[in-house]
């Protein structure tokens, strides 16, 4: 039996999936005396003063991965709860695993380029960097993605 709440739930995660990729997933901003440079990295792209140091639309791949697994996994979570009965919880935990996939491609993705192009620098990154200061941290859209991929297996686990 599948109720409106676990539908619910699953309209949710689906809903929070697509607003993460509107939202900013991982920042570095470096300072340097009076002035600022911010890089704001979407699983779409990069944005900001240095986006181009990060590199080519070839060499971020595994950011369009990301957004891949979004998009599909949100709708499986969607044909899931809304369309179809047969099958239902496969979709749903389907889901939940594309969601966890993508927060894994885009962690290891975004590890393997600051490797190369800021050696030193991690995902989580706060202090000197030669002349620089800088902070690095996965931001909004990074956790709501979590908070989706949680909810499709709370919405699967549910169903009976």
């Amino acid at each position: 039996m599948f109720d409106m709440k676990q539908r619910l739930l699953g309209v949710l995660a689906a809903a929070i999936a697509f607003v993460s990729l509107v939202l900013p997933w991982w920042v570095l901003k470096m300072s340097i005396a009076q002035q600022t440079i911010d890089v704001v990295f979407y699983p779409w792209g990069v944005s900001g003063n240095l986006s181009d140091i990060l590199g080519s639309a070839a060499e971020l791949w595994w950011a369009y991965l990301t957004m891949a697994l979004v998009i599909v996994g949100g709708v499986l979570e969607l044909i899931g709860v809304l369309v179809i009965e047969k099958g239902r919880k496969t979709l749903l935990s389907a889901s939940g695993l594309l969601s966890l996939l993508s927060l894994v491609v885009f962690t290891t993705g975004l590890t393997s380029t600051l490797s190369r192009k800021f050696p030193g620098v991690t995902i989580f990154y706060f202090g000197p960097y030669f002349l620089w200061h800088i902070s690095a941290y996965l931001s909004l859209g990074f956790w709501l993605e979590l908070i989706a991929s949680i909810l499709s297996f709370v919405a699967s686990s549910r169903y009976h």
